[in-house]
């Protein structure tokens, strides 16, 4: 039900260095890369490490930059923690554009959860998404336009949750254990529809 999460960095000339780590992609280096589908327009990574002394606690910067008559103008920037500097591009929101996932913690399960900042390619613009940093192993379901969980825990739970205008994380609820029997596969089944029936999309 879950594709299997991977990494990738978009590096540009910026990124002088790059290594892998356990098949994830590592960027130990500042990075940029265009967006809207427009040179002039850039997202800037910076990787900040230790800061305030603290070794295990990376930080980041993330910018929206535009190009224009030579100069550089900042049209967006924010400060972020991360477990390390790993970005993932997928679309979350249905618009056929892909936005941005910075990696922000990794559990000693292996539950991933993520920055997620929304690109809007008609408006020019990025958004951070308030709580998404809560939803551990997000996946994007584009036929029914919401997001899955899957939670490795004691006992393994599915949660479901949608992006809405604002933008902020909205628990549709209707979350189950998983049981890893056959009885997983029906759960799974009738808690879609149930969802698709409060989204009115049946």
């Amino acid at each position: 039900m879950l594709r299997r999460l991977f990494y990738f960095f978009v590096c540009t000339t910026v990124c002088v260095l790059v290594s892998f780590d356990s098949g994830a992609c590592q960027a130990e280096t500042d990075t940029s890369f265009p967006v809207f589908n427009d040179p002039s327009y850039t997202i800037e990574f910076h990787v900040l490490k230790q800061l305030n002394g603290e070794e295990d606690v990376h930080f980041a910067t993330l910018s929206l930059m535009h190009l224009k008559g030579g100069l550089k103008k900042i049209l967006f920037l924010d400060t972020l923690e991360i477990f390390r500097p790993s970005i993932e591009l997928a679309d979350y929101n249905g618009d056929g554009i892909k936005d941005i996932l910075v990696l922000y913690q990794s559990s000693a399960r292996s539950n991933l959860t993520y920055h997620l900042y929304l690109v809007n390619n008609k408006e020019h613009h990025v958004k951070r998404v308030e709580g998404f940093e809560e939803i551990c192993n997000p996946e994007y379901d584009a036929i029914n336009k919401f997001i899955i969980s899957f939670v490795l825990t004691g006992v393994n739970y599915y949660a479901f949750y949608i992006i809405d205008d604002t933008p902020k994380v909205i628990d549709l609820g209707n979350g189950f254990d998983d049981d890893r029997t056959d009885v997983t596969n029906s759960k799974y089944k009738k808690a879609i529809s149930r969802i698709r029936k409060q989204l009115g999309r049946e």
